[in-house]
């Protein structure tokens, strides 16, 4: 089994790293991504890197990984349901989620997510702040 290590640009700074491995990078140009490190059984230890075109998105996506240990990523404008471990996690990591679920690079909006969980956009954007301070 290979392992297959991510690489960290000159332009790039590690801000955070989990015991798994998963690591928050925030770049010089605003930018920020998130490289989850976990085992397949068939491929041994995979480095994923989801990009986002704002550090405070990587920062979400990253404080959604440290609060329930790992999640199958959103598709952009796929139909999925939320992932058991985020369902059962309470309403901030379920509208964080669904707010990735935007896509890679562009999250959906907060209106969107809003309306989704029925209620105000201002509650969800608490929310998001609430999940995103686990990555501090």
């Amino acid at each position: 089994m290979a392992t297959h290590q991510e690489t960290i640009s000159d332009a790039e700074t590690v801000v955070q790293t989990l015991s798994d491995g998963t690591r928050l990078v925030e770049s010089d140009d605003g930018s920020g991504s998130v490289i989850e490190q976990y085992d397949d059984p068939d491929y041994g230890t995979v480095h994923e890197r989801a990009e986002y075109d704002r550090f405070r998105d990587a920062k979400l996506h990253f404080g959604l990984w440290l609060h329930v240990g790992g999640f199958d990523r959103p598709e952009r404008g796929s139909l999925q349901f939320v992932p058991t471990n985020i369902a059962t996690s309470g309403k901030a990591p379920i509208a964080a989620w669904l707010y990735l679920q935007g896509g890679y690079g562009s999250p959906g909006s907060r209106q969107q997510v809003a309306d989704r969980l029925g209620v105000s956009e201002h509650t969800v954007s608490k929310y998001l702040s609430s999940v995103r301070l686990k990555a501090t």
